[in-house]
């Protein structure tokens, strides 16, 4: 009998430590799931906000809007301004233009980033970067279109919390170079992100381009030029 209540103890305990151990499992599993949901819920919503910053900026920048806001949710995340990105154009007989640009940056608690810079928008994570929506720029041996959104923010805003509101204001739209004769173009863009650049622009057989360890430069030889700079001033809160 003492043999037979051991064997039921002993049972009982195996059994209730296989019990444990799988709800312990499944626990740890789910909030697995759990978290990687959360985390792509947080970087879809801040991909659609991005795309309606982009939208409210060419609204300014092109269509004549005094001003545009975008709230975006930015729990456990940041939006600043980052490093400037500086955009040269070069035509031949007709000078050159440098243009610095500062970019809006949404990082995300896991180090990834959302960047807008002069209309295109660009993911960064550990494993790469890629533009999931290209700026407003037209080179080709038909006519090249240059229409660059300079954003610029004068008090280096760092904000973070629940919402985060993103200000667009119109200040300035210059016509820098127009004329209707085969022109010879090259345009540098200088960038942390400059392959990002580059594997936009040499989709384009039209362009022969270079990359240096910061910056691409792209040469094309065009029928017709216009180039313009749209100046909007961008306030985080």
């Amino acid at each position: 009998m003492a043999d037979r209540g051991q064997s039921e103890v002993i049972g009982f305990v195996l059994v209730f430590a296989l019990v444990v151990s799988t709800v312990s499992l499944a626990s740890v599993a789910g909030f697995g799931g759990l978290q990687d949901a959360r985390d792509y819920e947080r970087s879809h919503n801040a991909e659609q906000a991005f795309a309606v910053l982009a939208n409210g900026i060419d609204d300014v920048a092109y269509e004549g809007a005094p001003s545009r806001q975008v709230e975006m949710v930015a729990d456990e995340a940041q939006v600043f301004v980052g490093d400037p990105v500086t955009i040269t154009v070069a035509v031949a007989g007709g000078g050159a233009e440098s243009v610095t640009v500062h970019p809006i940056v949404y990082q995300g608690p896991d180090g990834s980033r959302l960047v807008y810079t002069a209309g295109a928008v660009i993911r960064a994570d550990p494993d790469g970067a890629v533009m999931i929506r290209e700026p407003d720029l037209v080179l080709s041996e038909a006519r090249t279109v240059l229409r660059i959104v300079q954003t610029r923010n004068d008090d280096g805003a760092n904000v973070g919390g629940a919402t985060v509101r993103v200000r667009a204001d119109g200040v300035d739209d210059n016509a820098v170079f127009a004329n209707t004769t085969t022109q010879d173009v090259t345009l540098t863009v200088e960038s942390p992100r400059a392959g990002v650049w580059k594997q936009y622009f040499t989709s384009n057989d039209d362009l022969d381009c270079t990359e240096t360890a910061d910056a691409v430069t792209c040469e094309v030889t065009s029928d017709a030029v216009h180039v313009t700079v749209s100046e909007i001033v961008v306030g985080l809160s």
